[in-house]
């Protein structure tokens, strides 16, 4: 079940880019060849991490309970193979990674929310661009908030950093899983449609 939930959040954020469609030049040309270029540069990304990871541990009994038991699959690699100084490098890369997937994903929350309000289902407040940059000012400080306040929450009350991204990671993908499955099932041809 843990690997499930991992599985799909690897994929889990290539769609995120569809969610700047408003602010695109030619977004019926753009964003289709963003979506095919993130999906197609992950998998390749993804198929040649998850092989350097198995064959790093070994596929035998040890490697593999190895490889199950790490935290940080990567960096103990990187330890192993090339030495401590690697592995920091590629701690820091998560580090900046991890990072650099809070604001992009509160940039994709505060559009939707946007849209939502816009649409009458939210605060009208939440339905304001920025004047100068169009950007969804107001629905972006609110998703940054309820993400800054739930992390504050999970830090008050204990939960380890590995723990709190377990839990962030299950419901997201939880989440996830509902939505795609309303979008596939909004995109099935209804008949006499």
């Amino acid at each position: 079940m843990t690997a499930t939930v991992f599985a799909f959040l690897s994929w889990a954020g290539f769609e995120a880019c569809a969610s700047l469609g408003e602010e695109t030049d030619d977004p019926r040309r753009n964003i289709p060849r963003a979506l095919a270029g993130s999906v197609l540069l992950t998998g390749v990304l993804y198929i040649l991490m998850m092989f350097v990871q198995t064959i790093g541990f070994g596929t035998d009994d040890k490697g593999v309970s190895e490889f199950a038991g790490t935290e940080s699959a990567l960096v103990t690699l990187s330890d192993s193979y090339m030495g401590t100084w690697f592995s920091l490098v590629v701690a820091f890369t998560a580090v900046a990674s991890a990072f650099a997937a809070a604001p992009s994903s509160s940039a994709a929350a505060s559009r939707m929310v946007f849209a939502l309000a816009r649409d009458g289902f939210g605060p009208p407040a939440l339905s304001r661009s920025d004047p100068g940059t169009g950007a969804p000012t107001r629905a972006l400080w609110l998703c940054g908030g309820v993400g800054i306040t739930f992390t504050l929450v999970m830090y008050g009350v204990g939960t380890s950093a590995f723990d709190t991204y377990y839990w962030y990671a299950t419901i997201g993908v939880l989440c996830v899983l509902v939505v795609y499955a309303l979008a596939g099932f909004g995109v099935i041809p209804r008949p006499g449609a």
